[in-house]
């Protein structure tokens, strides 16, 4: 409700302050001559306007924490806590919960009342309870005034500071000001008369002071009051102007003081209605001036009107503003409410609308808003006021479901029945299109001037010139239902249908824009194509981003509000907002982004609810459009109780975080003090630290997140202001704390607190050194006795070896010298036995006998060599291979060849490996001279990545490898059986008449002696 307005005044009147004897009785008259003037000028001017700004207001009481509903004054310190004086003593205020603190010295029987309170410019706070004497209170302490003392036994009513730290109260009928302990005092012999009325005391930019208690006005002056030479007739409130002066008002009229010069702002009617309970006066910060009265509620001067304000309670005690804008009023049992410019705008059933639900809004070129009303019909509403558009060809039964304008300006309405157009010359009316077309859901109007229509009945189709178009199967459409329709930045339409999928106009056929894939999440409701060609679809299962190919899905684990989103608009600031069941909330386009592109896990989104006044905020889906961006910038949205109009520039989330504070910390549940620094004893064994965050204006939008440096590996959020650690380990920490708003950006730094934990005597440096040295001693004296075991061990297995290799030598050389000298000489004498034999029969057998015993010699001497330490290298090996097989073919008339010895390296090899591989060689060269009737063989080896390979080849009758196989004879599967437990391979590569090759490939690691527990030793 508004109260009347005052036409703005020809010439405003100004009265000189006259500091000389009291002025004439014709100065007198000629001042109240002008003020009647005024008041019949001001009764002449019109009815007053509707008030510009509405406000939201919410309050607090005992049910909410506060200690009493009787307020007296409400400051805000400079951290930013708002500080309360009520009837049971003193409470601040973060936004969301109260902290009391109690008067102290007060008898069970005293009132903890504090009935006036000021603010210091240290922050520390100035109040006069109803215990009696003038305290102060600074980090939690209360103490006594300097000025206490001297106003002792007297009940104070009212408490100012002048700006050189001279104290102002009240007591009974005098006014006493009390400067470095000298009290002077002011009464009736000096034309005080309270009257009931609490005084005004006000320093203008100049310094001087001015009082006005009851009907007197007047400056101080040296020691005396002296008194306005006019007088007012009724009492008189004062307050500080924004411009340096101060603001003097009556029950007749407002005036403003400038350089000591009184100046009409407000008079007549409006002003004095309601203005004999005159309480507080208080100017914020965009100029409109405040006004409490003490029976009739707030009201406030705007644009030289007053406008009467609502609030919870009509006896209103102080008005103050706190530094995020927000108007907060202290009330005499009504606790303390608060006051904000409401940023929405709402059209109703209130309002004009014929029904609450709305299912599609819209905006044309003046600005004019169009609302599809349902039941209501078609809705224009221009500057608040709701017409409901009729025709001839409306009946009264029309059900609108959508509206659009086309690029003429026309508007387009889909109908139940049937699809309506009206025109843009004056005086139209609503105008039938066409009644095939009913039921439409969507309505587009694209760059071309097409007017797409999609229907509830499966059509889709589009106007151009006048003339409709109808889409069917030739075209690409199966009659799909269709969900949405927008265009991108090239202006190709876009639709998007039941399936799931997008399709584009090429002018004469619908093709799949998005290839390969369906759009993921929910049921779908909108889609949107933003500034940078972004496409964005609204589902029931979260927001969709179609980008480069890929679909990304942000929903409640990446930070929005809500998953079922149904509307979908974008800002000039490069954000998105979107309608959903909680709400409208706003997320910033590089923030969605980042989390696609996995930078950030969460974005940080802006919710406009219940909070902001917008109570029922469930966004309607299955119309198009059901929201609109107005060219103002506006945006609209369509909800189950009326349509929404958002400012967004008005409803950004704020640029600066919340300040943020450690507020009490206790150690082992008991409350320590709260400073930068903290150190716990070893016997400490929980920390607790509780916090806050100072948001006024929506306190349920601040998010905290802490962090222990040292212990914890990252932030940690919770709804919880509170952070508590047990146990901790000794060590050095820092806790950070850090706040946001919803939408805003982190507290880069926030608060901090260095914590200490000192260690117990058995987690000490010292006693840690010690041990680690007694520790070190014991392992070294460990190390010392196991390594000289070991080494005494090692010392007896080389004395062990050492005799076994010289008992090997022993045996090799016994085994040649012995065995082999007498084969040797059996072999002597066999031949001489054959050159001598006179019978030819015994030559054969004799030679057999030869042959026989330099074969033994041979195999003999293959195992002296194999038993001989010093041959067991792979190169003592090749070399051994070499002179065997030009032994082995010296006497029979095969050619051999060897080639490769010389470029084998010298790498061990275990005695069982010479073994197996020379037992492979003098098999497979005793079956070349008993079987293959060859001319030549060829013996090669070479070592090639990491193998010993072996070759032997010749030219002879060849044989059928599988026959041999499954033959009765052994040599080849015993053959492939040695190398095989090598780790190697055979191959044998043979036919009828093309001779046989045998390749050997045996790994180097696979004939390496086997390590012993010393060569495992690093």
């Amino acid at each position: 409700m508004c109260l009347k307005s005052l036409t703005p005044l020809p010439a405003a009147e100004v009265l000189s302050v006259d500091k000389s004897p009291p002025a004439s009785p014709g100065r007198t008259l000629r001042f109240l001559a002008a003020a009647l003037a005024l008041a019949v000028i001001s009764l002449s001017g019109p009815a007053a306007e509707t008030a510009p700004v509405s406000y939201l207001t919410k309050s607090w009481r005992v049910d909410d924490g506060l200690p009493h509903n009787a307020t007296t004054r409400i400051v805000q310190d400079p951290r930013g806590f708002l500080w309360i004086a009520t009837g049971g003593g003193l409470a601040r205020f973060d936004g969301r919960e109260f902290k009391v603190y109690p008067v102290p010295n007060a008898s069970p029987e005293a009132s903890l009342n504090i009935r006036d309170m000021v603010l210091r410019e240290d922050g520390s706070l100035v109040m006069v309870p109803a215990s009696g004497g003038v305290i102060c209170f600074h980090d939690g302490v209360f103490t006594p005034h300097p000025s206490s003392a001297a106003f002792e036994n007297r009940q104070l009513l009212f408490v100012y500071l002048e700006p050189g730290g001279a104290v102002w109260v009240v007591s009974g009928q005098e006014l006493l000001r009390c400067h470095e302990g000298k009290i002077e005092t002011f009464g009736p012999p000096d034309g005080l008369n309270r009257r009931g009325h609490r005084p005004s005391i006000v320093a203008d930019r100049q310094g001087q002071v001015w009082v006005a208690v009851g009907d007197f006005f007047g400056r101080y002056e040296k020691g005396r009051l002296v008194r306005w030479p006019d007088p007012f007739g009724s009492p008189v409130t004062l307050a500080p102007a924004r411009n340096g002066g101060v603001w003097v008002a009556t029950s007749t009229r407002l005036w403003r003081m400038q350089q000591g010069k009184l100046e009409t702002v407000s008079s007549g009617p409006e002003w004095s209605e309601d203005r004999e309970a005159l309480q507080e006066l208080f100017e914020d910060r965009k100029g409109i001036l405040w006004i409490g009265s003490r029976r009739h509620g707030l009201s406030r001067l705007e644009g030289g009107h007053v406008y009467r304000t609502p609030t919870s309670h009509e006896q209103i005690a102080a008005i103050t503003e706190d530094s995020e804008d927000n108007l907060w009023v202290a009330s005499s049992g009504g606790g303390i409410e608060r006051l904000k410019p409401q940023t929405f705008e709402l059209h109703d059933a209130t309002t004009g609308l014929p029904d609450d639900m709305s299912t599609s809004v819209c905006s044309d070129a003046s600005g004019a808003l169009w609302v599809a009303n349902r039941r209501g019909g078609l809705v224009r509403i221009v500057d608040g006021k709701s017409t409901v558009i009729r025709g001839p060809a409306v009946t009264p039964s029309f059900y609108a479901s959508v509206v659009c304008p086309d690029r003429e300006g026309a508007i387009w309405v889909g109908a139940v029945h049937a699809l309506f157009r009206m025109g843009t010359a004056p005086g139209s009316e609503l105008e039938r299109v066409s009644s095939d077309l009913s039921d439409a859901h969507v309505i587009f109007c694209s760059s071309t001037g097409d007017v797409w229509i999609a229907s509830e009945e499966g059509r889709l189709g589009y106007f151009r010139g006048g003339v409709y178009r109808d889409l069917g199967e030739k075209e690409g459409y199966n009659h799909r239902r269709i969900y949405a329709i927008t265009e991108d930045r090239r202006g190709a339409v876009l639709c998007v249908a039941s399936d799931r999928r997008v399709y584009t106009w090429n002018g004469s056929r619908l093709e799949d824009k998005l290839p390969g894939g369906s759009i993921p999440g929910g049921l779908l409701y909108a889609a949107h194509s933003d500034a940078r060609g972004l496409l964005w679809f609204a589902t029931s299962a979260g927001l969709v981003l179609w980008r480069d190919g890929k679909f990304h899905l942000f929903g409640t684990r990446q930070g929005l509000p809500d998953d079922l989103l149904s509307q979908i608009l974008e800002d000039e600031r490069g954000r998105l907002w979107c309608g959903s069941r909680r709400g409208v909330f706003s997320v910033a386009v590089a923030d969605l982004l980042a989390v696609a592109d996995g930078r950030e896990n969460r974005v940080n989104a802006l919710t406009l609810g219940v909070e902001e006044g917008m109570r029922g905020a469930s966004t309607l889906n299955g119309f198009q459009p059901a929201a609109w961006k107005g060219r103002d910038g506006r945006l609209w949205f369509t909800t189950y109780e009326g349509v929404f109009g958002i400012d967004p520039d008005a409803s950004q989330p704020p640029s600066r975080p919340p300040r943020v504070y450690i507020d009490e910390v206790l150690v082992d549940q008991q409350p320590v003090k709260v400073e930068k620094t903290l150190r716990l004893r070893p016997e400490d064994r929980q920390v607790e630290f509780r916090f806050t965050a100072l948001n006024f204006a929506a306190p349920e939008k601040v998010m905290l997140r802490h962090r222990l440096d040292g212990y914890d590996f990252g932030w940690v959020e919770s709804n919880q202001r509170m952070a508590s650690y047990a146990r901790l380990p000794p060590g050095a920490y820092t806790l950070r704390v850090s706040a946001a708003t919803q939408g805003g950006p982190w507290s880069e730094t926030g608060e901090a607190v260095a914590l200490t934990v000192l260690p117990a005597w058995w987690q000490t440096w010292w006693l840690r050194a010690g041990l680690v040295i007694a520790f070190a001693a014991l392992v070294g004296g460990f190390v010392r006795f196991w390594s000289h075991r070991r080494l005494r061990t090692r010392l007896v297995r080389l004395e062990h070896e050492h005799a076994l290799e010289k008992e090997r030598a022993r045996i090799a050389r016994d085994l040649h010298d012995d065995l082999g000298g007498s084969l040797t000489q059996i072999g002597l004498l066999a031949d001489r036995l054959k050159r001598q034999a006179a019978e030819a029969s015994l030559k054969p057998a004799l030679a057999q006998l030869a042959w026989r015993t330099r074969q033994l010699a041979g195999d003999l001497e293959s195992i002296v060599w194999t038993v001989s330490p010093k041959n067991n290298t792979l190169d003592r090996l090749a070399v051994f291979v070499a002179q065997y097989a030009r032994g082995f073919f010296r006497d029979t008339s095969v050619e051999c060849v060897v080639d490769g010895e010389e470029t084998v390296p010298a790498v061990p090899v275990a005695p069982e490996a010479q073994h197996h591989l020379l037992a492979v060689l003098k098999e497979a060269l005793n079956n070349v001279l008993k079987h293959a009737r060859a001319t030549t063989v060829k013996v090669t080896m070479a070592v090639t990545d990491g193998h010993f390979v072996l070759r032997i080849a010749d030219n002879g009758a060849g044989f059928d490898p599988a026959a041999a196989e499954h033959s009765e004879r052994n040599g080849l599967t015993n053959m492939k059986a040695r190398v095989a437990d090598l780790g190697g391979t055979l191959g044998i590569a043979s036919g009828q008449a093309r001779g046989t090759e045998l390749v050997l490939r045996q790994p180097l690691a696979g004939i390496a002696p086997a390590p012993t527990a010393e060569t495992r030793q690093p």
